[in-house]
């Protein structure tokens, strides 16, 4: 790991912590709307905290008590970030018959910087879909672009029983201007 990695990675942290605080002071309102709950605000800080599962706490009093005059509403899944030890950053989310996938991977040496989207069905069977690529460096070079490109590639894969994308499109940074 190199200092700028773990300095990316603390960024990472930080962002994530932020996200998480937003959530929680979301759920906060939730609970403390008629009155202040500090048992259903304990209940939340445990589930954050990795003490409680989430649907324990569904059962406690103080979340039971809080929640008494909402609707049940549907099923609803939820999202599931995932951040490996590379820096890679996926966002899964289940739907009928498998998962969509997006992901940002770090960049690489050079600097380039893919996000992409995938399938992956309830067999494991993985399918692009679509990436965005900020190509810098050499690759850059490689590909006719300057060392600096900040031209985006769109990749576009149509057809699942392939490898190769079938469509590229450019988008030129000028035109994002």
């Amino acid at each position: 790991m190199t200092k700028n990695r773990f300095l990316a990675k603390l960024k990472l942290l930080r962002n994530l912590e932020e996200q998480a605080h937003a959530l929680r002071d979301e759920l906060y309102s939730v609970v403390t709307r008629d009155g202040m709950s500090a048992g259903a605000a304990l209940v939340i800080d445990s589930v954050r905290n990795g003490l409680t599962e989430p649907e324990q706490a569904m059962e406690t009093e103080e979340i039971v008590r809080s929640l008494y005059d909402l609707e049940e509403g549907g099923k609803e899944d939820v999202p599931v970030i995932d951040v490996d030890k590379c820096g890679y950053v996926t966002l899964s989310q289940k739907v009928d018959g498998g998962s969509l996938i997006a992901g940002i991977c770090s960049p690489d040496t050079d600097g380039t910087m893919q996000a992409c989207v995938m399938y992956r069905t309830d067999e494991d069977n993985e399918f692009d879909l679509a990436m965005a690529e900020v190509k810098r460096g050499e690759l850059a070079v490689a590909d006719g672009k300057t060392e600096g490109n900040k031209d985006i590639d769109l990749y576009v894969w149509s057809d699942p029983t392939t490898e190769e994308y079938q469509d590229k499109f450019t988008i030129g940074y000028d035109a994002l201007q």
